[in-house]
């Protein structure tokens, strides 16, 4: 039998608080939380919305685990701030009852975790030189910018990705899941292509003046990852439970003139 105690804390060791960012807010979100309740069914899901509700009022599950935190800062001023996540709230604690855990910027830089998982569904091979954060993949022969784009937009099921390109071929290709675009700076000097998502005007015109090419996928990439990722880590727990996977995606609409 596995506790609510120890799924968190097994998970926790996979994916430890340690590494999670200074701003981050991962952990126990809400809900009612008893340590000693056997865990048979797990609901996970990028986010945990409005969408999801019908979905896990009708699966029942013992935990609701997410990649983004619920309250991504003071819970008191969210509720304040935001009366539909705090009816939300109020709706789970009352209708459903179970606890929301988050598992974000800890999972994605841990072994197993966001990064590698995508990695490993996009069918490449890390090099030994990437860090905690940044995972580098080589093409030998090289590939163009326009050429990776397709690809990623293929494996992903995206209809487009925006991207810079300088116009030569790329051989170290730099990765960090989410929304780093903006810290391009973990792949000048080690990569001739950064991906990542979220990028401000700035960096992207920087990354321009530094050669440095890009491509920014949507961060809905994630729910692949986190919801890949944190199943294997869950049957390595127990195969026996139960797991539901909300996929939400919600990408942009493209307008074409």
């Amino acid at each position: 039998m596995v506790t609510l105690k120890s799924l968190i804390h097994r998970l926790g060791i996979k994916f430890t608080k340690k590494l999670a960012e200074f701003y981050d807010h991962p952990g126990y979100q809400t809900g009612n939380k008893i340590l000693t309740k056997e865990i048979k069914k797990v609901f996970l899901c990028l986010d945990f919305y409005e969408d999801c509700f019908e979905e896990v009022k009708k699966f029942k599950p013992d935990v609701i685990i997410t990649h983004h935190p619920f309250f991504f800062g003071d819970k008191k001023k969210i509720r304040l701030a935001d009366p539909k996540k705090a009816n939300l709230e109020e709706r789970l604690n009352q209708e459903i009852g179970c606890p929301i855990y988050s598992f974000h910027t800890n999972f994605d830089k841990a072994k197993n975790g966001m990064n590698d998982t995508l990695f490993e569904f996009l069918d490449w091979k890390k090099e030994e030189n990437s860090d905690e954060f940044l995972r580098i993949t080589n093409y030998k022969n090289g590939i163009s910018t326009a050429d990776l784009a397709k690809y990623l937009c293929e494996k992903f099921d995206f209809d487009y990705v925006t991207y810079n390109d300088n116009g030569k071929l790329n051989y170290k290709i730099g990765f960090v899941a989410g929304g780093a675009g903006n810290d391009f700076s973990l792949a000048l000097d080690k990569c001739d292509l950064y991906i990542s998502g979220d990028v401000a005007h700035h960096s992207r015109l920087d990354m321009k003046r530094y050669s440095l090419n890009y491509i920014e996928l949507p961060h809905e990439c994630e729910e692949i990852g986190f919801i890949l990722g944190m199943s294997k880590a869950i049957k390595e727990i127990d195969s026996n439970i139960e797991i539901y996977e909300c996929k939400k995606q919600h990408p942009y609409n493209l307008l074409k003139r």
